[in-house]
């Protein structure tokens, strides 16, 4: 609503949603700290519960009971996410007459998922795989709308929101605000329910190098992962109440911020699915392609069908990923014979020997700092450059490329406290 402010337009939408039965124990919306939305306690919790009506949900069940929708759903051949890109993008044209109007009305007017980045923009990236991904995510919502379009023109009179940038903004609404529901893939809009904000599930154990190479046992290990539980929330869609639960699983004092996990993802996923990133993200790490393997990493006397070929990674403290340390100990064993134990050790993951496991972690370091080096900037000039962006995007794709740089130095690190190890 024009001449209002976000807060004003938030407390209309919970009042709506109250007229209309959702139901919300002990926790309200807000403006919390970070700047943004979220959902906070109002009393000290135990296990909460947001319970929201299925005639508050926005779903491709709710896009056909628009006739006009309906019929084109009969003659065109659409998917159904492209089937509630239109149902929103209509419902946005009738403005007070929607029934959404004031939940519309306090969706975001813009985002940053990799879609929406712009040729140069894409280039920030820096990166062969995610500067690809970018342009491959902006093409495929450019042929879903080049299929919609037609029912576009006849649905919508407003030429603006049958533009490619209307599509855009309908379809980064449903990628980052639907929630999951069993029986239809495109998910729901769930109004309010979408103001929690993400925490992701529990950290991985990262090994030490002591502990990589076998050096400690993995007692420690056993028991991190033990004594791991994921406390954000999540949602479930209830048919015999016809409400959409939205339930949290921690203890939260007044004021505290409620989080639901979406699930396990990397800051190149977030950008492409939700449009953030995470400074901390114990989930992230830097995709090795081949091209960055191809002159560490060819031939050896074992059968390339035993190798790995993906999840070839730096984790985030450093540490190889399981795959690729598989594939860089086959190369220090390539001019050895390999008894058929051994290779049952190497493809197991564990070390052979410790020359062989040297000749790996030297392969490691160089092929981390030799990823580096093809960078155009370094983490320094990048530093600057985060200062003068100029746009989110932008900084987006600065501080992306900057936590890759970060993860490969954590490698070099790594790799140097290995071969340390090895050769005492």
């Amino acid at each position: 609503m024009e001449g209002t402010t976000e807060e004003e337009n938030m407390d209309a939408m919970v009042e709506w949603g109250l007229e209309r039965g959702i139901v919300m124990e002990g926790i309200r919306p807000a403006m919390v700290e970070q700047g943004h939305r979220g959902i906070v306690a109002q009393e000290k919790l135990g296990k909460s519960d947001l319970a929201l009506p299925k005639t508050m949900l926005m779903s491709v069940e709710t896009a056909r009971s628009d006739p006009d929708i309906q019929i084109i759903e009969e003659q065109a051949k659409l998917h159904s996410r492209q089937v509630l890109g239109l149902h929103l993008l209509k419902e946005c044209t009738k403005g007070k007459h929607s029934p959404w109007f004031l939940y519309l009305q306090q969706l975001p007017r813009r985002y940053t998922l990799l879609a929406h980045f712009l040729p140069e923009e894409c280039l920030e990236l820096q990166d062969d795989h995610a500067v690809n991904l970018c342009r491959q995510c902006r093409d495929i919502e450019r042929k879903n709308w080049k299929q919609v379009r037609p029912y576009l023109d006849q649905l919508i009179s407003n030429v603006k929101l049958r533009s490619f940038q209307a599509w855009l903004w309908a379809t980064a609404t449903l990628d980052s605000r639907t929630m999951f529901i069993e029986d239809d893939s495109a998910g729901v809009l769930t109004p309010i329910g979408d103001l929690f904000n993400y925490a992701p599930p529990p950290s991985p154990y990262l090994r030490t190098p002591e502990e990589f190479l076998g050096f400690n046992d993995d007692t420690k290990e056993k028991a991190y992962k033990s004594s791991q539980e994921n406390n954000a929330g999540y949602g479930t869609y209830d048919a015999q109440s016809k409400q959409y639960h939205i339930i949290t699983c921690s203890e939260y004092s007044k004021g505290d911020q409620i989080y639901l996990c979406y699930g396990k993802y990397t800051n190149l996923e977030l950008l492409q699915f939700y449009g953030f990133m995470m400074e901390k993200n114990e989930h992230d790490q830097h995709s090795l392609s081949s091209w960055d393997l191809r002159d560490y990493c060819e031939c050896t006397n074992i059968p390339s069908t035993h190798l790995p070929s993906t999840n070839l990674a730096v984790l985030i403290n450093g540490c190889p990923s399981w795959n690729l340390a598989v594939l860089l100990r086959a190369q220090g064993l390539k001019h050895s014979r390999i008894p058929g134990s051994a290779l049952e050790i190497l493809l197991s993951g564990a070390p052979v020997s410790k020359e062989s496991d040297a000749l790996a972690f030297k392969l490691y370091v160089e092929i981390c700092r030799c990823k580096l080096r093809s960078y155009p900037t370094t983490i320094e000039e990048d530093r600057e450059l985060l200062r003068v962006a100029g746009s989110e995007k932008r900084a987006l794709a600065i501080s992306w490329r900057m936590h890759q740089k970060r993860m490969l130095m954590e490698g070099v690190n790594y790799g140097i406290k290995c071969l340390n190890l090895l050769l005492d």
